[in-house]
C-alpha cells in the first residue's frame, strides 16, 4: 500500500479547496449558484490506493457538506 501522495495529488486537493473557498461568497451573495466536486470512492470505504489518498478525498466531501450547510 503506497500512503505517499503525490505532489500532483496534493497541488489538485489544495487547488479544489482554495477555489471553493475563493467562489463560496461570491455565489452565496449572488443567493444561487453550484459548485461540483469530484471524489472518489477512497474517501467512503477502505481501499489499497492509500489512507492520505483516502482522507483528502472524505476531506473535499466534508467541506462539500459544510459550504452547503453555509
Amino acid at each position: 500500500m503506497n500512503a505517499l501522495v503525490t505532489g500532483n495529488q496534493r497541488n489538485r486537493s489544495l487547488h479544489t479547496i482554495c477555489a471553493s473557498l475563493l467562489i463560496h461568497p461570491l455565489l452565496k451573495a449572488s443567493g444561487s449558484g453550484s459548485i461540483v466536486f469530484i471524489s472518489s470512492v477512497a474517501g467512503v470505504v477502505s481501499c489499497s490506493v492509500g489512507s492520505i489518498y483516502g482522507a483528502t478525498k472524505r476531506a473535499i466531501s466534508q467541506m462539500a457538506r459544510n459550504l452547503a450547510c453555509e
